[in-house]
């Protein structure tokens, strides 16, 4: 199912599923949420499968660790980083898709304030107020590439490996 989820673009997705149901916020929050769960899922299956035949997973077994305490001491950590990656990537291109979303109609409608109705409005009087439509584009892409600087950032910092490579552990 995830598989099948991944294949398609997330905005055609959250476009049918607005389609589909009433086109609010609540939607639109649930159509993303549809659409990007499969990629956490992978991203997390795929992170901890990688660490599950390691020798410190095996070693903590083989003292008589119970499961649960092997994977929340000794894999969680070590697969933090990439959690921590995909979901800032997450959480940008949400915030992208919902934008565009409401910029088309089918996410967070008119009076509620949004950068997708800000630019939609902003669009209408380009020639005579230009700053309705740069300003809101602007921040939106400061602020998802804020998202995307902190989440390198974050997962050099949370990554155990990239720690003892510094020496700082």
């Amino acid at each position: 199912i995830a598989d099948g989820i991944l294949a398609f673009p997330p905005l055609l997705l959250a476009l049918v599923f607005s389609a589909v149901m009433n086109p609010s916020t609540r939607t639109a929050i649930f159509a993303l949420a549809i659409v990007y769960t499969p990629l956490v899922i992978r991203v997390s299956r795929a992170a901890v499968l990688g660490e599950r035949n390691l020798g410190y997973v095996m070693a903590s077994r083989g003292v008589g660790n119970s499961e649960s305490r092997t994977l929340l001491r000794h894999v969680l950590p070590n697969v933090a980083a990439p959690l921590l990656v995909v979901a800032s990537v997450v959480v940008s291109r949400s915030i992208i898709v919902e934008a565009s979303l409401s910029f088309l109609g089918a996410g967070t409608q008119r009076p509620t304030s949004n950068w997708g109705v800000m630019i939609a409005d902003g669009r209408e009087v380009i020639f005579s107020r230009p700053s309705e439509l740069i300003l809101p584009s602007i921040v939106l892409s400061v602020t998802v590439l804020a998202l995307n600087l902190m989440s390198d950032s974050l997962s050099d910092r949370v990554d155990p490996r990239y720690k003892m490579m510094r020496g700082t552990e």
